[in-house]
């Protein structure tokens, strides 16, 4: 039997279904056309076929990042008829029925999750027949990818391999994204390069082989118009070819054992087929799986003897379909932890379960907290289940508040009760800790009274440092991973049995043991233990602590926004000359682009785009598009920052309780969410106005700390350069020091404006900016960006050499390093699509810089709230936003914390130059004044 793997597009197949049958309807009135041809066509596949594997992509409901990218993208589409949405669930259910596994994944395409799963199975010396109604996927066409595209309804197929997409179409597969890049598509919305059809783009991909290829080689077009075409299409034919290209690397975890075609679950095909009124349909479900090999006594990859792998690690798509079990030792040691585990219904029961602890213990935690409520946020979450693992006991316990949660509740611990005996052994550093993403926990346990000592490792931690681009760390994926042990997820909806918390549980201590060999291995041990794993506990105490907010400034800086929104329409519609729904992006171009006359922007089916990029373009030449930005950044000001704020205070203590998330950032960097208080914007003034409203509590003022220029005393420092070096010793103008470099004038003649263009350059340096990217942040020629970056590198050839040595080791090893050995992989280093190659560089030359300046940061925050904690200082940390700390000070201890946060900010690593911070301080976040 061949080792065959069907993929199948579900979305597509589906609406090609829909519209290719007519109307169906069950006797309970639910349409079933598309059902019932997507059921017909799989059969079909599976009898003619006869795939040793089968499994389904669908798209998911959320934005993909090609949204991100380019708002327009899929923006002409109509939304599908409600007649089509009802069938899809029914079409997963069949599926499930069926054993087939589903694949899906939030941000990408169910196009990208295919390419993903077909370039894995070729890995794996799989063939993949990718069946689909869109043309993209030619794109994957490969010696191992074969696609059938349905053309007409979804009887008429035409089957393609490379030389069928040669013969078709004169270019290979590879270079279908090509040919897209520079013709578009009308379906999606991809723009392509205005002026340039399908005959001119194949005849220029054929010569040229590429759309890089061919951009490099403009002079040498002797078609003028095409010429013309692609000099002002330059930026839309790279961006329609991101667009465009499928994406094979997506964060799928793809088992190929768990696509082994099975025996169906009849009962459940009959029953579902029953309630459709597919009266012969079970039958021939029967016989198509048989005559496609399936055996009962063994699954068909096993009967035909089809290799099956486990894929590479990834993120955490939606699979159904039995997962295929295996009995390691590893494996039985887990099912042993979740069988034999005791529940606890008493505070007595605890109390004899916890004293089977003992000192020298490496116990495994996992606790269950549940939601604060309106106004609570993070802080002010409860305990409702923990389960603890140890060498002589396991135990679970369900808590309740009071004896309750939603109501009396049977067998539950008083959480009060419960934390009060757990105490001792939390509280014991001698007892080893290992848990999974514990910082909710601990910030409950606070909230308690109970300060957890002990805590050796966090898995959530490791995962992240060995792997900081995925977009998840759940314990079921890192222990099929790393463990090979398949832990089966809770129930849709249902809070996790438990009998699975006993299984992540007992994951949780194998899988530290595992981290840690691999933290060794990849030097990143140190930055675990002294940075990462410390850092949870500041972090924690942190979000205990909130951030105070005055309520009646929030409500009236709310108000006086809402009069500068009225004020800035107001001014719109007289520029106008009529009133609009500015909102509209319909309206707004109509009034840009037939009223106003400007210069026109992309046009869709529905209308111009009017986004940032445009606007900030048209600002140049009209005053209402400046208008229109400032109206847009007034709205969100108010709406995210004020408005949105409201809801977030605990109204008891007037304080806001942020959730900083250690391992979401790729850089290292921390994020905040709930409210977000790092991205307020501080580039203008009505921006930095709104930190006013964060003040300290009575008797008490704000402090804060903010490292100046460290990204580029970092880049000084890294790359040796004996200028800029100079420059940070003898506590130069960094900026001023540039532009007299750059300028070629003495440092006391330079103007304001060579030194913002300088202070441009240095940052631009940082982060990899090209001439185009210069000059679009300078509004000047891409000839005069160059000349300026040109001259930078003569006169800093350090920061030169450095840029070319870490692009060339990250194509080397295929990651990079910071001072303190953090990684960031860049699998697109090599890549030949030049954009991601770029991106890849760009990230190479940023990423020690960065990535650097977080570890920093976070040794520093480490270091104060260690020393802060011994000399029993009343002080706290309450905020890391980006270089800058802030800590809520008694008036009677700042002059200390003023000596103790420079010293340690200043001292916590010692650089080629000095390390500097700019101390403030105030009875706001805003009116604060230099120390």
């Amino acid at each position: 039997m061949s080792k065959k793997l069907v993929l199948l597009d579900g979305h597509s197949l589906a609406n090609r279904a829909f519209y290719a049958l007519p109307r169906l309807t069950a006797a309970s009135g639910q349409v079933t056309n598309a059902v019932y041809g997507f059921l017909t066509m799989l059969l079909r596949l599976i009898e003619e076929e006869k795939p040793a594997m089968v499994a389904a992509a669908f798209d998911r409901p959320t934005p993909t990042f090609r949204h991100v990218e380019f708002d327009q993208y899929k923006a002409t589409r109509t939304g599908s008829p409600d007649d089509f949405k009802s069938q899809i669930p029914i079409i997963k259910a069949a599926l499930n029925s069926l054993k087939i596994p589903i694949f899906e994944v939030d941000g990408y395409e169910a196009d990208d999750v295919l390419g993903t799963i077909a370039r894995k199975a070729e890995g794996e010396g799989i063939d993949t027949l990718l069946v689909t109604g869109d043309r993209d996927a030619l794109q994957l066409v490969s010696d191992h990818v074969t696609v059938l595209l349905t053309r007409k309804g979804i009887s008429e197929v035409a089957r393609y391999d490379p030389d069928g997409v040669r013969e078709a179409l004169g270019i290979t597969p590879s270079q279908v994204v090509d040919y897209k890049a520079l013709v578009g598509d009308v379906s999606d919305n991809i723009p392509g390069v205005r002026g340039i059809g399908e005959k001119t783009a194949l005849k220029m991909i054929r010569e040229y082989g590429s759309v890089e290829t061919l951009l490099q080689n403009l002079g040498d077009l002797k078609d003028s118009r095409a010429r013309a075409a692609l000099e002002s299409g330059v930026e839309s034919a790279g961006l329609s070819k991101r667009l465009a290209t499928i994406v094979t690397d997506a964060p799928v975890d793809v088992r190929f054992e768990e696509c082994c075609l099975k025996a169906p679950d009849m009962d459940g095909v009959e029953s579902l087929f029953q309630e459709l009124d597919f009266k012969n349909l079970a039958r021939r479900v029967r016989d198509s799986f048989s005559r496609a090999g399936y055996r009962p006594e063994g699954d068909i990859c096993a009967a035909g003897g089809a290799a099956a792998g486990p894929g590479a690690a990834g993120g955490s798509p939606t699979t159904s379909g039995n997962a295929a079990q295996r009995t390691t030792g590893e494996e039985s040691i887990l099912i042993q932890a979740a069988r034999e585990f005791t529940t606890v219904t008493t505070a007595g029961e605890l109390q004899s379960a916890v004293a089977k602890i003992t000192g020298g213990d490496v116990i495994g935690m996992t606790f269950v907290v549940g939601d604060g409520g309106p106004g609570g946020g993070p802080a002010t979450s409860p305990l409702v289940a923990l389960l603890v693992t140890a060498p002589a006991v396991s135990f679970y316990a369900r808590l309740a508040r009071g004896g309750t949660l939603d109501g009396v509740i049977d067998g539950a611990v008083d959480a009060g009760e419960a934390i009060a005996v757990m105490a001792r052994a939390l509280e014991d550093p001698g007892i080893r800790k290992v848990a999974h993403a514990v910082k909710p926990a601990l910030v409950a346990l606070k909230q308690a009274g109970v300060n957890v000592r002990g805590l050796e490792f966090d898995t959530a931690i490791a995962a992240y440092l060995l792997d900081p681009t995925r977009s998840s760390y759940k314990v079921p994926d890192l222990s099929r991973e790393h463990l090979g042990i398949n832990i089966p997820g809770p129930e849709k909806g249902k809070p996790p049995s438990p009998e699975h918390l006993a299984a992540c549980t007992a994951a949780t201590v194998s899988l530290a043991s595992k981290m840690g060999g691999l933290l060794e291995q990849n030097d990143l041990a140190r930055l675990f233990r002294e940075i990462e794993m410390p850092l949870v506990g500041v972090l924690a105490d942190m979000e205990v602590a909130g951030v105070g907010v005055d309520p009646g400034m929030v409500e009236r800086m709310s108000k006086e926004f809402s009069s500068k929104i009225d004020g800035v329409l107001t001014e719109i519609y007289a520029i106008a000359g009529c009133e609009f729904n500015v909102n509209s992006t319909k309206q707004l171009g109509e009034v840009l682009f037939e009223r106003l006359n400007l210069p026109r922007a992309r046009k869709t089916k529905t209308g111009y785009s009017t986004d940032a990029e445009v606007l900030e373009e048209l600002a140049r030449r009209h005053e209402i598009a400046a208008k229109v930005l400032e109206y847009r950044q007034l709205q969100k000001l108010k709406g995210t920052y004020l408005d949105g704020i409201l809801d977030l205070i605990d109204r008891k203590t007037c304080r806001v309780h942020t959730t900083f998330q250690q391992t979401v950032t790729a850089t290292g960097r921390l994020s905040s969410a709930e409210p977000n208080l790092q991205n307020i914007p501080i580039r203008m003034e009505l921006g930095r106005m709104i930190r006013r409203i964060f003040v300290p509590k009575e008797g008490h003022v704000l402090l804060a700390g903010d490292y100046s220029q460290i990204e580029l005393r970092i880049l000084a420092h890294i790359s040796s350069d004996p200028t800029m070096i100079d420059s940070f010793l003898r506590d130069e103008d960094i900026h001023r020091r540039t532009a007299s470099e750059v300028f070629g004038v003495p440092i006391d003649q330079v103007m304001p404006e060579m030194r913002s263009r300088a202070k441009a350059v240095n940052f631009g340096i940082v982060y990899g900016i090209s001439d185009f990217g210069l000059s679009q942040n300078l509004g000047i020629s891409r000839a005069e960006a160059k000349a300026y970056i040109d001259s930078y590198f003569a006169r800093y050839p350090g920061v030169k050499s450095y840029m070319e040595n870490v692009v060339a080791a990250a194509r080397d090893k295929g990651y990079v390093t910071t001072m303190f050995s953090r990684r960031r992989y860049l699998p697109d280093i090599s890549s030949p699509n030049r954009n991601l190659r770029m991106f890849a560089e760009r990230t190479a030359i940023n990423t020690p810089i960065q990535g650097t300046a977080a570890d920093i940061i976070k040794l520093a925050m480490v270091n104060i709230a260690s020393t802060m904690k011994r000399r029993g200082l009343a002080s706290r940390m309450i905020l890391q936003v980006h270089d800058e700390l802030v800590f809520e000070v008694p008036g009677s201890e700042l002059d200390a914390m003023t000596d103790l946060v420079k010293k340690s900010m200043e001292d916590v690593v010692r650089l080629s130059v000095p390390l500097k911070v700019d101390l403030k301080s105030g009875p706001n976040w805003y009116d604060m004044k230099a120390i």
